[in-house]
This record gives C-alpha cells, sequence and structure tokens, in this order.
C-alpha cells in the first residue's frame, strides 16, 4: 500500500517555515460555473420534458381531438466516486517535520505534521479533478478498455490496467509501442480516474451529435480577428423563442482561451459596444440577452456551448460528501477516504447549441 512520498522532505535539511504552501487547487463550485445542481439523486432521476403540439384550427363545431401532448424523457444517472489516502506518520521522522509528531514515539502517536492545512486541500484537489477532468471531459467507464500488451496506443487512448490489487484507469499521453504499460513506462500515462467517474458534458454532446439528437454549427477555429463573429454564430443558431428571451438568460460557456480571443476581437471590432452588469459580460447585439461564462471546466476544449442558464445540470445526493473524510487509525498508519455521486446531463437539447471545435 503505498503512503505519502516525503523524498523531497528528506533532501532538504535544516531550518523550515512553521506553515505549507500549496498547489492552487480550487474546491468544486459548479453552481458558480452556470450548472445547476440536482440533489438527492442516488442513481437515476428521469427529467421529462413536456411536448405540447400544434393543435389551432379554423372552427368547425364538431370535436375532434387529437394525441397534443408528449413526453419526452433525459435521464440524470449519477455514479459513485471514492478517494482512498494513506499515510504513514511515522515516515515523517527522518526529516525536519519530525518536531511537529509531538511527543511520544509509542502505536498510538498517529500525528501528521500540519494536519488540518493538508486535509482542507485532499478535499479542493478532489474538486479540481471533477472540475477539470470530469464536468466536461469525463467519459465514463465504458470508454476504456483492457490494456492489451501487444497493442500500441496512440495519445488520448484510454485503458484499464490491473496495478497493486485494483483496476484502474490511465490515458495515454505518449505513443507507446506494444508492451509499454503504465507500470513499465509510467511516463507515458497519466492517471485517468476522474475521467472514468462518469459522462461529462463533452461526452453527452458527442454523443448527442452522433445519435442526431443536436448538431454542430460550422464556425472553424476562433481567434482573436474572428472571435466575436464565430461566437454570435452559435447564439443566432439557437432557436427564435429562446432569442427572444422566453426562455430566460441565454450563456456563452466558453473556455478563457475563447473568452480571451473575444475580448482580443472586441477592441479591434466592435470595442465600447458591450458592457459588464453584476459581474456578466454580454454579447454585444443581444440586447443584453446573452451573456459569456468563461468556465474552468471547459480547460483545454474550444468548445462554446450556447444554452438557457440552468440547462445543464449536476446530479449528486449531498454536495457536502466530498468534504466528509473517514479516516481509521490502523496498527502503524492512517486510511482515509471519502466517497460521493456526480453525474451530469442536459435537460432539454432544443435549446443547445455547440460549435464544431472540440
Amino acid at each position: 500500500m503505498d503512503t505519502v512520498d516525503l523524498s523531497l522532505l528528506a533532501a532538504y535539511p535544516g531550518e523550515y517555515k512553521d506553515s505549507l504552501i500549496a498547489e492552487l487547487y480550487s474546491a468544486l463550485q459548479l453552481e458558480q460555473e452556470g450548472i445547476t445542481i440536482m440533489p438527492g439523486v442516488k442513481n437515476k432521476l428521469n427529467m421529462h420534458k413536456l411536448l405540447i403540439e400544434d393543435g389551432l384550427k379554423p372552427y368547425t363545431g364538431k370535436f375532434v381531438a387529437k394525441k397534443d401532448l408528449k413526453y419526452k424523457p433525459r435521464v440524470l444517472e449519477v455514479n459513485k466516486a471514492q478517494r482512498d489516502f494513506a499515510i504513514d506518520p511515522t515516515e515523517y521522522l527522518p526529516t525536519f517535520m519530525a518536531a511537529k509528531r509531538g511527543r511520544g514515539e509509542n502505536s498510538e502517536n498517529l500525528n501528521i505534521p500540519f494536519a488540518q492545512f493538508m486535509w482542507e486541500q485532499y478535499v479542493k484537489k478532489m474538486g479540481t479533478e471533477v472540475n477539470l477532468n470530469t464536468v466536461y471531459h469525463g467519459q465514463g467507464q465504458a470508454a476504456f478498455v483492457e490494456f492489451d500488451a501487444g497493442d500500441a496506443y496512440a495519445v488520448g487512448d484510454l485503458v484499464t490496467f490491473d496495478q497493486d490489487g485494483e483496476t484502474r484507469f490511465f490515458e495515454c499521453v505518449t505513443i507507446t509501442t506494444a508492451g509499454q504499460s503504465p507500470t513499465t513506462h509510467a511516463a507515458k500515462w497519466k492517471w485517468a480516474g476522474a475521467k472514468a467517474l462518469t459522462k461529462g458534458f463533452g461526452k453527452i454532446i458527442a454523443d448527442e451529435i452522433t445519435g442526431g439528437g443536436t448538431t454542430v454549427v460550422a464556425t472553424g477555429a476562433s481567434t482573436g480577428a474572428n472571435a466575436y463573429d464565430k461566437q454570435m454564430s452559435v447564439y443566432r443558431a439557437l432557436p427564435e423563442s429562446v432569442k427572444m428571451g422566453q426562455s430566460g438568460q441565454v450563456l456563452l460557456y466558453q473556455s478563457m482561451t475563447d473568452f480571451e480571443y473575444l475580448m482580443d476581437h472586441y477592441e479591434d471590432k466592435v470595442s465600447k459596444n458591450f458592457e459588464t452588469i453584476n459581474g456578466i459580460t454580454y454579447l454585444a447585439k443581444t440586447e443584453k440577452k446573452v451573456g459569456i461564462k468563461p468556465v474552468s471546466w471547459l480547460s483545454g476544449s474550444r468548445r462554446i456551448i450556447a444554452s438557457v442558464a440552468g440547462n445543464l445540470v449536476a446530479g449528486t445526493d449531498q454536495m457536502n460528501d466530498m468534504n466528509v473524510i473517514k479516516a481509521i487509525a490502523q496498527h502503524y498508519t492512517l486510511e482515509t477516504s471519502t466517497s460521493f455521486m456526480i453525474g451530469f446531463q442536459i435537460q432539454d437539447l432544443s435549446v443547445l447549441k455547440v460549435n464544431d471545435q472540440l
């Protein structure tokens, strides 16, 4: 069982600052990034859209009805995620943090230096993993194939691989030759467990495009010289009723890269023809009906998603489940675990348009 890696602590003896710094992990903040939370979901939530067919006709005086009401289902499915973490506190003894263990080195001393800070970062790191690798980029377990030692793999290939007594999920980051596995050539693979948790919006949209549930707007790649035109074309592909504001606020979800290109193009083409109100930057020439929404979960993607606010949903049982850390003291180690439910869905495809970039 792996425990904490203290090799770098042992390599730097001497005095130390009485605190730690951390990478800039971000706690999971779905609602702040334009996603509607649906709590209390433990398996599947059937969301049915009510459709009423056209039925007006000239007066006849004779009652003849037809099947006007239809219900179209969308299923929000959540899957359970977990995070395991083991620490052997005695491994700190050869390092300069040993004093933080307190007095006594009996079997009851399972103190960890800077424990509270570490647990806070532990939770934030999980949030970062979900945000960057699951919300949009999640593929679900079915997208992973069992590693075959006789195959070579290309960048982006997803595999399962038995390692340390469990099946783990990896993504190829450097082309391999046959037999180069996550164990023998670890640098050619990266951990992809968060992508296996559930289907993210990217996978949901791609499947709907393949299945005919939605279509893309042909825009080509955005740059600082054309971004406004590209985003406007995605917005204008929405139904007329949506553009009239009858369905509520429209948001253009995008990566910071596309947002920066849009700002560059604003300067060049429509300077001073947009404004920011209550933290929302509105797309020019839309009468403030379209908010520009740069989101971290689209990092690494050039997809632009135009939809009514509230249409992208995340299902879970309780959002604070991720903050609950169960710790079990073993003879010489401290084993901790966290588990929670997570899943994503688009409620109504008719009020969603995307560009042709991935």
